[in-house]
C-alpha cells in the first residue's frame, strides 16, 4: 500500500538514495517488428496530432514515418520535465538521467537535428541536454564471419563485424555533438542467427575465447566514444545471456565483466587527435555529421569542402584529446559572401563569434580561442549566415 507521510519502517523500503535512475521513454519504439506494438500505437498517435503540434510544424514534414520518429523525443522531453518536477533541478542529469534511445547507428541522427530546433523554439528557448542525460542506440555486436562451429567463431580478426564498426562510432558522434553521452539501452554479442540452434549458441558462450571477445568489444566501444553500456541479459535468453544458471557465475561473459571492472576504460581513439589538424578532404563519413548540402571542393588547390551556405547549417567532426588543454584554432577557409560563424565543443557554444569577410575565392584564415576537453568530443562549425568552403581547422595548444 502506497503511504502518505514517510515511514522509519516501510513494508517496501524505497530504492536507495545513492541510485541512479535512468529514464527511457517505452522500449524500442522504432521497431516494427512483430511483439513491439510501440511502433504501431505511436504511429497512430503522431498521425493523429494537430497540425500545430511541434512533432509536425517544427521543421515541417508530412512524412507519416519522420514525424512518428519525432514523437519519441518530444513525449520524453515532457517525461524529463515530470521527473525536474518531482526531484528538483539539482538532480537532473546527476541522479536523474533521462536518455533518448533508438535504432542503432541510424535514429538519433535523425531525430536529434529536429529535436534542437524543437528546443530553441520554445520559451524561453532550452538545449538538448537540458531535457537528457544521454543518448543512442543499442551496442550489439557480432562477428564478420558467421559459424556455429567455435573454431571458425573465434578466428583472429573475424570482429566487429561491418554494420557495428559503422554505428558505433556515429551513433557516438551524434550524441557527443549536442553534449549527450552516448549511452547503449541493450547491448552485448549477440548470437540470434537464424538456423543456429540452442545448442550450439550455448557451446559458444561457454567457450572460453568468448571471454576475450567481450573484453576486447567492450574497449572497442569505448575507444569508438561509447560511455555506458548495458548489457542484456543476465540469463533466459539464449542468444544474449551471460550465464544459462543464474546461479553458475563462471561463465566467459561473466568472467568478462568482473574483468572490465577491475581494468581502466580503454581511452577514445575516435577521430582526429588533438592538438591536431582536421583536414577538410580527409575526414570518414564515420566521424562526420552535417546539414545537408555539402560537397567536396578544393580551395587554392587544397582540398575543400563547400555548402556551408545560408543560415543554421553547421559540419561536426569527431577528435579525442589525451588531456585538456586551452587552445586555438585557426579556421583556414574562402568566403563567397560575408559570414558569421561560431564554434561549438561537446554542444557547447565557444563564446568567440566570428565575423569573415568575402574573399573571393581566396583562402582566408581566423585565430578562435576555446577549450577542449579531455577524451572524445565533437568539433562543430556553425554557421548563421554567409557563404563558407573551408579547407582545414588547426587546433593548437596556447
Amino acid at each position: 500500500n502506497p503511504y502518505t507521510s514517510p515511514q522509519s519502517h516501510p513494508a517496501y523500503p524505497p530504492l536507495k538514495g545513492n541510485l541512479n535512475v535512468y529514464v527511457e521513454y517505452a522500449n524500442e519504439t522504432w521497431n516494427y517488428a512483430g511483439g513491439f506494438w510501440c511502433f504501431y500505437v505511436i504511429t497512430d498517435i503522431a498521425n493523429t496530432l494537430p497540425s500545430s503540434n511541434p512533432i509536425k510544424s517544427v521543421l515541417p514534414t508530412t512524412d507519416r514515418y519522420a514525424i512518428m520518429y519525432r514523437y519519441t523525443p518530444y513525449r520524453a522531453s515532457q517525461v524529463s520535465d515530470i521527473f525536474r518536477s518531482v526531484f528538483g533541478h539539482s538532480a537532473m542529469m546527476s541522479r536523474v538521467r533521462p536518455v533518448l534511445m533508438g535504432q542503432k547507428g541510424t535514429a538519433i541522427s535523425g531525430t536529434l537535428p529536429w529535436l534542437d530546433a524543437y528546443c530553441a523554439s520554445l520559451n524561453p528557448p532550452r538545449e538538448i541536454k537540458s531535457f537528457f542525460y544521454g543518448a543512442g542506440g543499442s551496442a550489439y555486436y557480432g562477428a564478420k564471419v558467421l559459424s556455429p562451429v567455435p573454431d571458425k567463431y573465434f578466428v583472429p580478426n573475424n570482429y566487429p563485424d561491418a554494420a557495428t564498426t559503422r554505428a558505433f562510432p556515429y551513433d557516438a558522434v551524434a550524441a557527443r555533438n549536442w553534449g549527450l553521452q552516448r549511452i547503449a539501452y541493450e547491448g552485448g554479442n549477440g548470437l540470434d542467427v537464424p538456423g543456429w540452434s540452442n545448442a550450439q549458441i550455448l557451446a559458444l558462450n561457454a567457450d572460453p575465447r568468448m571471454e576475450t571477445m567481450t573484453i576486447y568489444m567492450h574497449d572497442y566501444w569505448s575507444r569508438n566514444g561509447g560511455d555506458l553500456l548495458v548489457y542484456y541479459t543476465i540469463t533466459g535468453a539464449i542468444p544474449w545471456e551471460f550465464t544459462p544458471d543464474i546461479m553458475n557465475l563462471d561463465s566467459p561473459k561473466y568472467k568478462a565483466l568482473l574483468a572490465l571492472r577491475k581494468k581502466r576504460r580503454a581511452p577514445a581513439t575516435l577521430g582526429q587527435i588533438l592538438p591536431g589538424i582536421f583536414l577538410a578532404g580527409k575526414q570518414s563519413p564515420m566521424t562526420t555529421m552535417a546539414t545537408a548540402g555539402l560537397y567536396g571542393t578544393t580551395v587554392q588547390g587544397k582540398p575543400a569542402v563547400g555548402g556551408l551556405r545560408g543560415s543554421n547549417v553547421w559540419v561536426a567532426y569527431a577528435a579525442h584529446a589525451p588531456k585538456a588543454f586551452k587552445a586555438k584554432l585557426t579556421i583556414h577557409a574562402s568566403i563567397f559572401k560575408k559570414a558569421t560563424l561560431t564554434v561549438w565543443i561537446n554542444g557547447v557554444r565557444q563564446p568567440e563569434t566570428i565575423i569573415m569577410p568575402k574573399t573571393n575565392g581566396l583562402e582566408w584564415s581566423i585565430p578562435v580561442l576555446a577549450e577542449i576537453p579531455q577524451g572524445f568530443l565533437v568539433v562543430r562549425l556553425h554557421l548563421a549566415s554567409g557563404d563558407v568552403t573551408w579547407s582545414s581547422i588547426k587546433v593548437e595548444a596556447t
